[in-house]
């Protein structure tokens, strides 16, 4: 096992590892040790990942442990999520909003403190601290956490000015999705002060997921594929850009390439783009800073 999950550490563009990705997953057991040694193993060094391209053996590790559910992922992956903004930018870049939130529902220890404690961490990068968000709302809509416990904690947090507009966004679409429609109110007010970022939701979008059936709306939550725990590795990672591009050819944008976004989220490309390169919009900002802030 040691060697099949060696032997796909580093990425050959355009090639999917399907096979030995079955392999590990009809392994599990045997694998799950050595897929915490290689997320042991870039946490001492991170340089593993930054200093060669196409690395990818700690992302193969992150999400076959969360199919898993082992929770001994859980504190090594929040500790990774207490790194700077440019050490997470430099060795996991877009799995940092792409994946890292629902592997840390999907190996939760029961540890809701150390989710709330990366949350309030003004130090850490707020995507990171968003994906702490992004946790919490996947527990709570499966019930493993308490739903009138996440309430009262929002409550506090929206009070918290020292939270970011974008954080104030997160802690407001998770509300949303959540459909804690008693914080209407403090999110309000939250407007009203001028503390959220309305490029990402705009209170008229609050306003109507609040007014709808409660029960209906926690089954559209559901569905949204950004709100489950990670249970095919397969079909997650299979359809990366990094293992679809041609070996000869730099991929080029599509006609039509845009869709309009339900809730006043930001604009979604149908194209996979880096959270570090340039907008297409036009901006000038980073993907991550603008289109993709979400």
């Amino acid at each position: 096992m040691k060697e099949v999950i060696k032997n796909i550490s580093f990425v050959e563009k355009g090639k999917f590892p399907k096979k030995e990705l079955e392999e590990i997953i009809a392994n599990k057991e045997e694998a799950i040790p050595e897929l915490l040694q290689v997320v042991d193993q870039f946490i001492d060094d991170p340089s593993i990942a930054s200093d060669n391209t196409g690395y990818f053996g700690h992302l193969y590790a992150f999400y076959l442990l969360g199919q898993f559910r082992e929770q001994a992922l859980f504190p090594k992956l929040l500790h990774l999520l207490h790194w700077s903004e440019s050490e997470l930018d430099r060795t996991v870049g877009d799995f940092l909003t792409e994946g890292s939130g629902r592997i840390l529902a999907s190996v939760y220890n029961g540890d809701l403190d150390a989710l709330k404690q990366l949350v309030e961490n003004v130090e850490c990068d707020e995507y990171a601290r968003g994906q702490a968000i992004c946790a919490i709302t996947i527990l709570t809509l499966y019930e493993q956490l308490d739903r009138e416990e996440i309430v009262a904690y929002y409550q506090k947090l929206l009070k918290d000015e020292k939270m970011t507009p974008y954080l104030f966004a997160e802690l407001i679409m998770s509300a949303c999705d959540l459909h804690l429609d008693e914080l209407f109110e403090d999110i309000q007010l939250a407007y009203e002060k001028g503390l959220v970022d309305t490029w990402v939701v705009n209170l008229d979008g609050v306003k109507t997921d609040m007014t709808l059936d409660k029960e209906l709306k926690l089954e559209s939550s559901k569905s949204d594929p950004h709100k489950k725990y990670i249970d095919d590795t397969i079909e997650e990672l299979q359809w990366w850009h990094i293992f679809n591009q041609k070996k000869t050819k730099s991929p080029r944008m599509p006609k039509k390439s845009f869709k309009i976004p339900s809730r006043n989220k930001p604009i979604v490309q149908e194209l996979k783009i880096g959270r570090n390169e340039p907008c297409v919009c036009g901006s000038g900002k980073k993907y991550k800073k603008c289109c993709g802030a979400s």
